[in-house]
């Protein structure tokens, strides 16, 4: 429907009925509330550039910290919610933000290697800082269709087997503020030195290089 909600996280999905079965629940209708900062965009375009950061720190895509805001930003949000309702915690529970800037740039998210195979396929792929190897609404209805162990190994093979080797790995120089950086790592921690570098992170983030980076 070209609604980009923006702001997806636990308190504004709502439950508006309860289905059961032998006094069992089989399923849950929800509705989503709060779209005070959506965005329509028209399904012909990838992306909606916005003038400033908005939504909910914890659930926010990278893209959106440049200012850049895909359907694919939803998707993370929904995958920050499967990580809490999995694991009970937030990945970013009690970090500010230039940490979590610094994490979602560098190492990303670390996914659970103790939960069933089905939950670690969504989450990587929901989670994947690029949002246009994001999994979306296909991907996510292939893994809940799969059966069996099986399939979801081909699954993981089909999107994830030339990936594992190729993470953060930049082939180009960054250049930022007449300086060159050969890694974001380094980058990064030149964000993080002082509050006006901070400041300074923030600007670089609205640009194209920055989505750039997310890219790799």
């Amino acid at each position: 429907n070209g609604i980009i909600h923006r702001d997806l996280k636990p308190s504004n999905i709502l439950i508006r009925n309860i289905i059961k079965s032998n006094n069992k629940i089989t399923d849950l209708e929800l509705v989503l509330s709060d779209f005070n900062i959506s965005a329509l965009i028209d399904v012909s375009i990838t992306k909606k550039m916005t003038q400033d950061i908005k939504g909910t720190i914890l659930y926010l895509a990278p893209e959106s910290f440049s200012n850049i805001v895909k359907k694919e930003s939803d998707y993370w949000a929904l995958g920050i919610i499967l990580y809490e309702l999995l694991t009970n915690c937030n990945p970013f529970q009690n970090i500010n933000l230039n940490l979590i800037i610094y994490t979602l740039l560098t190492k990303g998210i670390e996914i659970p290697n103790n939960l069933p195979l089905k939950y670690q396929l969504l989450l990587k792929g929901l989670l994947q800082t690029n949002p246009d190897k994001r999994f979306t609404y296909n991907q996510v209805k292939e893994i809940l269709n799969a059966k069996t162990d099986q399939e979801l190994t081909k699954i993981y093979e089909k999107y994830f087997k030339d990936t594992q080797n190729n993470t953060n790995n930049l082939k180009t120089i960054i250049k930022y503020n007449n300086k060159e950086y050969y890694s974001i790592e380094n980058l990064l921690v030149e964000f993080i030195r002082d509050y006006e570098s901070f400041l300074s992170g923030l600007e670089f983030f609205k640009t194209k290089d920055f989505e750039n980076l997310l890219s790799q």
